[in-house]
């Protein structure tokens, strides 16, 4: 999958809901549709380094349907993603017959986290927004530290 970035244009932002994460190993945290219904989830990790790895998995959404899959970052005070919120583009993740689909494993870069969300501590959410015609699933709070530059190794 290529990484993309993108600004996310006014109407098309999804409603962020879930407790906040922090980015430990193989963190799980669940997926909710626009109407709070759980469709899933986002397991995810991030390296002593400040790479981190993505796997969305949707299950029972809208069958035979196309996800574009983003991280963002964090909600604003209407607890919904701000039109001029940087986000990074990951891919499609599809749905089959039974609405179930999976996006694999995606890495992404510390480069590419810091070019997107800067250095230090951000507060980050995963949108799969449904194409065409709309419709937004979301896990939210996930809490990334980006180091400003690499560890040096000890000794």
């Amino acid at each position: 999958m290529k990484l993309r970035i993108a600004i996310p244009l006014a109407g098309l932002a999804c409603a962020v809901t879930a407790a906040p994460a922090s980015a430990d190993p193989n963190t799980k945290v669940d997926l909710f549709d626009e109407s709070g219904t759980r469709v899933g989830f986002v397991n995810y990790s991030q390296s002593p380094s400040g790479d981190l790895r993505l796997v969305a998995a949707i299950k029972g959404a809208d069958a035979g349907s196309s996800y574009a899959f983003s991280i963002a970052c964090g909600a604003d005070e209407d607890n919904e993603h701000a039109g001029d919120c940087p986000a990074l583009e990951l891919g499609t993740v599809a749905t089959n017959g039974q609405g179930n689909g999976n996006s694999g494993a995606v890495h992404i870069s510390v480069e590419a986290l810091r070019e997107v969300f800067g250095a230090g501590t951000s507060t980050v959410h995963i949108e799969l927004g449904k194409q065409p015609g709309g419709g937004c699933l979301t896990a939210g709070g996930i809490a990334l530290d980006v180091p400003s530059t690499f560890p040096l190794p000890e000794g």
